[in-house]
């Protein structure tokens, strides 16, 4: 079973990695998501370049609703642009993309769709190439 249930973004200045062991700085500016599970994949993409070995490390997903608040903050997560992502993935276990010294950018668009059962939302995406495959981590920061 996949999918992501939930996830943190964290701006670049508020983590920090020893190993493979995360310490979250400052949780002031860290944005939580619960996310439409069944809408929500993440992985990545090996690819091999002149410089070596990097890696595509992708999560896209789903946020239903259009509440002024959720609007304020996919604003707000658009224009800092850059984060690493702690998810959870239906299973419980933690991953790691991106890293601060090589954060991985956020997009979002607003749509609905034409039929009735079409929901209206944010449609997130957080994508970069990172020259680690992404970490999975023996537990979870935020709990």
């Amino acid at each position: 079973m996949g999918g992501v249930v939930r996830l943190w973004a964290i701006p670049r200045t508020d983590i920090s990695l020893n190993g493979n062991i995360p310490s979250i700085t400052s949780s002031e500016n860290v944005v939580c998501m619960d996310i439409t599970q069944d809408s929500t994949e993440a992985g990545y993409i090996p690819k091999l370049s002149f410089s070596g070995s990097t890696y595509v490390h992708e999560l896209n997903g789903f946020i239903p609703g259009y509440s002024q608040d959720t609007e304020r903050i996919i604003l707000d997560m658009i224009r800092q642009s850059r984060y690493v992502v702690v998810y959870i993935d239906s299973e419980g276990v933690p991953v790691l993309l991106g890293r601060p010294d090589i954060p991985i950018r956020f997009t979002a668009s607003f749509g609905t769709g034409q039929a009735t059962s079409s929901l209206r939302g944010y449609k997130i995406s957080f994508s970069g190439n990172v020259h680690y495959p992404p970490v999975r981590l023996q537990s979870n920061p935020f709990v």
